[in-house]
């Protein structure tokens, strides 16, 4: 009669697991990427126009003005909402320092009636652009759209009250019940952009979107709700402005936090790591792999190739995070190496939009 063996099939699997995992250890954290532009622009456009189809603000009569400060809508409310619109997105092209320089164009054109995409611009005007203000690109506002919503309602609330005191050291509060009416406000603007390339004669992009804006104050009256909500045509300069960001960060690079996981190990070459990769002391760490990679441990090689693509992607420099992944994955196929190689193949073709953490 055969003896049983100590452990099951299952348990030894777990044990080797269990070493397999100690063996190499982890330290999951967050870190700032580069975060290359959704539009690739080419480099010789430095000089950048901002334009507003919608014309501008001051060609407007007076009771458009005031059917616009009350109503928030109208077309003197467009072109406040693009004008916003084109300083937002010109804030952000300035920040970025990407271009040599910004500048906002005004033309004389009132064109405020588009709900949707227009033609592009007569050519006759971007060359004016181009030749008056020597602009090699431009940033157009081609049209926009605004709605807003306000309602008050009200809604119970508890409120504490306090009483005098009833002897020394002691107070004595009422609980109640009071009534409190809320006051919502809900803008929605819809922008159409085109980006052109003035010195080939072509559109380098074209975008739309859509952004909302909530406001929520409250008063012991309906009315006293209402009137602490922001005035309605500043509300779309604000949705307006916040629009313009939005668009400038499709042309220019950044910077995105997202979660990666360092490999720390466990031989006495990786003592501190995780002490380091806390204080986010990555000069030090760099150096302890640029030495890793010269080691003849497979292991050892094989975390500083990983580590070291993260270092790097952070730096925006995608493809030698590229060459160490494969080569980490050419050392031993593991998933974490081949799923990391997997996004930062995807960022290169579709420029970083999404991202989560390789597992």
């Amino acid at each position: 009669m055969n003896k049983r063996p100590p452990y099951s099939v299952l348990t030894v699997w777990w044990m080797i697991l269990l070493v397999v995992f100690t063996s190499c250890g982890v330290q999951r954290m967050a870190v700032d990427v580069y975060r290359p532009p959704e539009v690739s622009v080419p480099e010789d456009l430095q000089r950048i126009a901002v334009i507003s189809r919608l014309g501008e603000i001051e060609s407007q009569d007076i009771d458009n003005l005031v059917e616009g400060i009350f109503t928030g809508q109208g077309g003197f409310v467009q072109q406040l909402g693009a004008h916003q619109a084109t300083l937002g997105a010109m804030d952000y092209l300035e920040y970025s320092r990407e271009f040599e320089d910004v500048f906002r164009v005004k033309l004389n054109m009132t064109d405020t009636g588009h709900c949707e995409m227009p033609p592009p611009l007569d050519q006759q005007i971007l060359d004016q652009v181009k030749e008056e203000y020597l602009a090699d690109a431009a940033v157009v506002v081609e049209y926009l759209v605004t709605s807003n919503q306000s309602f008050a309602e009200s809604r119970r609330v508890y409120e504490q009250q306090k009483k005098n005191e009833v002897w020394e050291n002691t107070v004595v509060y009422n609980v109640g019940t009071v009534e409190r009416f809320i006051a919502v406000l809900k803008v929605h603007l819809s922008t159409g952009w085109r980006l052109y390339d003035l010195r080939r004669n072509r559109i380098l992009d074209e975008y739309e979107s859509s952004d909302s804006i909530f406001w929520e104050v409250d008063g012991s009256s309906r009315r006293a709700a209402l009137s602490r909500l922001p005035n309605k045509s500043r509300a779309v300069e604000e949705v307006g402005f916040m629009a313009g960001e939005k668009y400038a960060l499709r042309i220019i690079p950044g910077w995105r936090t997202v979660q990666r996981t360092f490999l720390t190990g466990k031989r006495s070459y990786y003592k501190n790591i995780r002490q380091k990769l806390k204080r986010r002391m990555y000069g030090d760490l760099k150096e302890i792999w640029e030495q890793g990679l010269r080691s003849d441990k497979t292991d050892i090689r094989i975390t500083s190739l990983y580590n070291l693509a993260i270092l790097h992607e952070m730096e925006g420099d995608l493809e030698t995070s590229r060459q160490m992944l494969e080569e980490a994955v050419e050392l031993k196929d593991f998933s974490r190496a081949r799923n990391y190689l997997k996004l930062i193949i995807d960022k290169q073709n579709t420029r970083g939009i999404h991202e989560t953490d390789p597992e």
